[in-house]
């Protein structure tokens, strides 16, 4: 209800979550930690896998 009510307040515009360092620091941890698996994932994606040999140049 209270996030409702804000962005009533704020006329729908997002930024009052991020208006104050202290509201800033939390939506920006918060989305940190949203996003925690899929950069996990993507970094596994992106270095070779320990077992795997690189090709070596010729």
């Amino acid at each position: 209800e209270a996030f409702r009510q804000s962005l009533l307040v704020s006329q729908g515009d997002l930024g009052i979550f991020f208006s104050t360092w202290l509201g800033g620091s939390i939506m920006t941890a918060g989305i940190a930690l949203a996003a925690w698996p899929l950069l996990g994932w993507l970094w596994s994606l992106l270095r070779p896998a320990a077992g795997r040999e690189r090709p070596k140049p010729a």
